[in-house]
């Protein structure tokens, strides 16, 4: 047997030398790609459940309803019925300062009452009372067993209790308004969880094209290099197909870029995906893209929202609510404050209070006062106080209630449109793919018969590749500008709303 000739390991070095260049970047890529044994395969139900077990963005907006709620219940707690006792015992050893001033004592006082403030101006207090006073040898446990009826009614400011009413209204508004805040944020979270998985979805569509999109260019460098030992390409032609091969691989990179960002902000809202590995299935795009569709016509035939489909229609009448209340309110801020007070006691005195059968001094004898206080402001700050709090509730309602409004109509209008030219665009472009890779197989068979060149033929591949991507982000558009319409339109009937 002959020995193999210098010129025969020359070239074999050559081809292992470009082998190792192809195919161990390749390797390397196939084992970055290999899919996490016992990773958790999430689908759309399963991520809403976790998400709405452990998103910290759930406590953050309850966190907010709490707040609200909190601030109904204290202006509330304002008008509760508070039951109220006092007891007191005084003692003296001091002289008097003549013989016709004695000093009392000991003293003892006891009293029970029941004191509530009315949401229409009114403060009412009973109380029932006894008290006691000794004075040497002159007083002897005389003491006085009573009741007091205390009132006090403004007569201005917060008369038949204007303050009162609009307070409550305004803390009732906001209360409820938070409630359907909290119930929009909380739909809003499951719609940017469910985003987030149909982004990873086209993510790994995506990622595997592209990875297919490397092995056929390999494939190709492979049959370049063979065509150019053989002498039919040269080494432009090979040089063409390693930089195709290094240019799909990068795009494989850039999808795994992108996949380890979207992983990142799903596991910041699902924090049970933390530390765990997990994948998603690539298909079930196509089926919800029709779910997509066939919502479209009920969501287009009308021109404006839906009240009935969402719950920002009721937040922007809580927040009129709101907006009178405050305004009420703050139109009362320099008004003159004049108060009627009024009390009226009943009571009985007895000679000994510690005898078993007291005798009294006399039957139940009444009491009574009346009087109004009146307060009013003179340098004229507390009036230019009450322009700027209208001016300031009046600035911020006004825009807080347009920017609802906007919202609302605007989304409606908005998706509408997007979603028309969305839906033509991906069957545009899903006919566009059918009839590139009929046209592919055509040039593939021509470049077999050495009828074209390679550089035709990775022109149609990119061609197909790139029409390929645009159908996949078309989908994903399709699902995502849906998502964001069931963030307002919460309550749309769509069966993609509900899962």
């Amino acid at each position: 047997m002959s020995q193999p000739s210098p010129l025969y390991f020359k070239i074999s070095f050559r081809v292992l030398l470009i082998l190792s260049f192809v195919l161990g970047p390749q390797a390397s890529l196939a084992t970055k790609l290999q899919p996490n044994s016992g990773a958790i395969q999430l689908n759309e139900k399963a991520l809403l459940d976790m998400a709405l077990s452990s998103s910290p963005v759930l406590q953050g907006i309850e966190a907010q309803n709490q707040l609200a709620q909190l601030e109904k219940s204290r202006l509330d707690a304002q008008y509760e019925s508070r039951l109220n006792g006092e007891w007191s015992y005084a003692e003296s050893r001091e002289d008097g300062l003549a013989s016709f001033i004695p000093v009392f004592s000991p003293e003892r006082r006891a009293g029970l009452g029941l004191n509530k403030r009315l949401p229409v101006g009114m403060n009412v207090a009973v109380t029932g009372f006894q008290s006691q006073i000794n004075a040497g040898n002159v007083i002897n446990a005389a003491t006085r067993t009573g009741a007091t009826v205390n009132l006090e009614v403004d007569l201005l400011k917060n008369f038949f209790g204007r303050i009162d009413r609009n307070a409550l209204l305004e803390k009732e508004s906001a209360a409820e308004k938070a409630e359907l805040e909290a119930e929009l944020g909380r739909k809003g979270l499951m719609m940017d969880v469910r985003k987030l998985y149909w982004s990873l979805v086209a993510n790994q569509l995506s990622l595997n094209l592209s990875q297919q999109l490397v092995t056929s260019a390999n494939k190709q460098l492979r049959d370049a290099t063979k065509r150019s030992r053989a002498g039919a390409a040269d080494k432009g032609d090979v040089a063409r197909s390693r930089a195709q091969v290094l240019s799909r691989q990068s795009s494989v990179y850039l999808f795994q870029y992108e996949k380890e960002q979207l992983e990142y902000q799903l596991k910041k809202m699902v924090p049970a995906l933390v530390d765990k590995k997990f994948a998603v299935s690539p298909d079930g795009i196509d089926d919800a893209v029709r779910g997509v569709l066939a919502c479209v016509q009920s969501i287009t035939k009308d021109q404006k929202g839906n009240p009935d489909y969402s719950s920002y229609y009721s937040v922007i009448n809580l927040t009129q609510k709101q907006f009178e209340g405050q305004r009420k309110q703050a139109e009362t801020t320099g008004d003159w404050d004049l108060k009627l007070t009024s009390a009226y006691q009943i009571s009985e005195v007895q000679a000994a209070s510690n005898s078993s059968g007291p005798e009294f001094d006399g039957d139940f004898q009444d009491g009574y006062s009346v009087g109004v206080q009146l307060s009013i402001p003179l340098e004229g700050d507390i009036h230019d106080a009450e322009l700027a709090q209208k001016r300031l509730v009046e600035a911020r309602f006004k825009s807080e209630i347009r920017n609802l409004e906007l919202q609302v109509e605007e989304t409606h209008k908005q998706v509408s449109k997007s979603l028309i030219l969305l839906q033509e665009a991906a069957s545009a472009l899903n006919q566009n793919v059918i009839n590139l890779k009929q046209s592919l197989g055509t040039t593939k068979r021509k470049y077999r018969q050495a009828r074209i060149s390679i550089n035709e033929m990775i022109v149609e591949q990119d061609q197909l590749f790139s029409s390929q991507l645009n159908e996949i982000a078309t989908k994903l558009q399709v699902i995502h500008a849906l998502y964001e319409y069931f963030k307002v339109f919460n309550t749309h009937p769509c069966p993609l709303n509900e899962i």
